[in-house]
């Protein structure tokens, strides 16, 4: 019976990445931006700690939340449910408002439990012609990731630790295949096309579960 539910919510899942394509969420300008990456989560939004301050929209699994600002200083950023306001996971930061952050949503609801982590999302400078690309790894089952992206028998390749992301690449715009696996034993977790547009910074999030279900959506700045 467990197997049944969990072929039917696979399909589920794969049918809302097909018809919604991309992660969704405005990236522009600074503040937090919110990505939802823990697969059996409900649907969530941003909070802060701040007394009076409104947070993000909500987002669901594989989307984000336009980016929010928030006061200048110390405070808690949560993951909360979108429809009580419970807090799912939460971390703290000393907030600039004129930098760009993103808050990753990621983990489970049993074993691995639920985790908030802030990536920066500001590469420095880009070469000219170029565009910066980054892999976060938020793949349950794989302590580390190893990726390639590929494009006309050249490309680049790097690594992940689960909860982290990769170091900034430069590569020149255009149409990549992103082929990820686990470092333990090399086991496959994700293969599939990327297209990057010149202009554009790009955060890739590989998520849901090994053996499961894996996608890839990108949150582009």
């Amino acid at each position: 019976m467990k197997s049944t539910i969990r072929i039917f919510c696979t399909a589920i899942l794969a049918l809302s990445f097909s018809s919604c394509g991309g992660g969704g969420g405005g990236g522009g300008g600074s503040g937090v931006r919110f990505i939802h990456a823990s697969i059996d989560s409900p649907p969530a939004s941003l909070a802060t700690s701040v007394e009076g301050k409104t947070g993000s929209e909500v987002a669901k699994f594989g989307t984000s939340a336009r980016r929010v600002s928030f006061d200048q200083g110390a405070q808690t950023l949560s993951a909360v449910r979108g429809a009580t306001g419970r807090v799912l996971a939460s971390t703290s930061i000393d907030f600039d408002p004129g930098s760009k952050t993103s808050l990753l949503f990621f983990g489970d609801r049993a074993a691995l439990g639920l985790h908030a982590a802030l990536l920066n999302d500001e590469p420095g400078e880009v070469p000219s012609g170029q565009v910066a690309v980054r892999v976060v790894h938020a793949v349950n089952g794989a302590g580390v990731i190893n990726f390639t992206l590929g494009a006309g028998g050249a490309g680049t390749s790097g690594s992940a630790s689960y909860g982290q992301g990769s170091e900034w690449l430069f590569i020149a715009p255009g149409v990549y295949r992103l082929a990820a696996v686990r470092a333990a034993d090399q086991r496959a977790v994700f293969s599939g096309q990327k297209s990057f547009t010149a202009g554009s910074t790009y955060t890739v999030v590989l998520m849901g579960e090994v053996d499961y279900l894996v996608t890839a959506p990108d949150f582009a700045d």
